[in-house]
C-alpha cells in the first residue's frame, strides 16, 4: 500500500485495490510465507517483520461541522440521510469514534485504502478535513523495490531501540522472489541482530 500511495497517486480514486494491483504482491508474500516455515527463515518469524501498522488500513481522521443534520444522524443512528455517504457507511461499515468536539476517527472493520476513503469523505460539505491515520513511531516493515510478473524484489527491515521515537538500530534482508517460486537472499545488512 505504501508503494501505491507514494508512487501511483492516480490509483487513489478507488478505495479497494483491483486484483491487478495486489495479485503480484500477494503471490510474492504467499511464497515468502511458505518459505517462512523453513529453518532458514526463522529470523523473519522471530523478529516479527510486518508490512503495515493496522492504523494505515483501518482509520481515517475527520473534522466535522457538528451542527450538520447528516453528521448528527450518522453519529446517533449509524446512517446520515445522505445517499452517497450512506452507501459508503454501509459498504465499508464506517464507525465513528469521537476524539474531541469537532474531530472524529472513522474506523473500518476490514483493511481498505484509507487515503482514498479520506478523499471521498472530503467531498461532503459538512466534513471540513479528512486524512488517513498515520502510524506513531517506527518499527519493522516490508518495502517493495521492484516488481513485474516474473520477479519481485523486497526489503524486509527489522527495527529496534527506541522505536516509538524512531528506531536507533535496523537490520535488512533484501529478497528476490521469482515467478517459479524460488526465493533468493540478495543481501543482508545493517546492525547486528540483538
Amino acid at each position: 500500500m505504501d508503494f501505491y500511495t507514494n508512487q501511483e497517486m492516480e490509483e487513489l480514486s478507488e478505495i479497494e485495490f483491483k486484483e491487478y494491483h495486489f495479485a503480484p504482491i500477494l503471490a510474492a508474500l504467499q511464497t515468502v510465507y511458505l518459505d517462512s516455515i523453513s529453518t532458514a527463515s526463522s529470523d523473519i518469524r522471530k523478529y516479527n517483520v510486518h508490512a503495515l501498522c493496522p492504523e494505515k488500513l483501518h482509520k481515517t481522521r475527520i473534522s466535522i461541522d457538528t451542527t450538520n443534520e447528516n453528521f448528527n444522524s450518522w453519529k446517533s443512528y449509524g446512517f446520515s440521510d445522505n445517499l452517497s455517504l450512506d452507501l459508503l457507511i454501509n459498504e465499508y461499515d464506517l464507525q465513528l469514534d469521537s476524539i474531541r468536539e469537532t474531530q472524529y476517527m472513522v474506523h473500518t472493520g476490514t483493511g481498505i485504502n484509507q487515503e482514498s476513503l479520506a478523499s471521498k469523505l472530503k467531498k461532503f460539505t459538512f466534513i471540513k478535513k479528512a486524512q488517513a491515520a498515520n502510524c506513531i513511531g517506527d518499527g519493522s516493515h516490508i518495502e517493495i523495490i521492484y516488481f513485474n510478473p516474473d520477479f519481485i524484489q523486497l526489503i524486509y527491515s527489522y527495527g529496534w531501540g527506541d522505536c516509538p521515537s524512531g528506531c536507533t538500530n535496523r537490520h535488512y534482508w533484501e529478497l528476490g522472489i521469482y515467478g517459479s517460486g524460488l526465493i533468493e537472499l540478495l543481501s543482508e545488512s545493517g546492525k547486528e541482530l540483538p
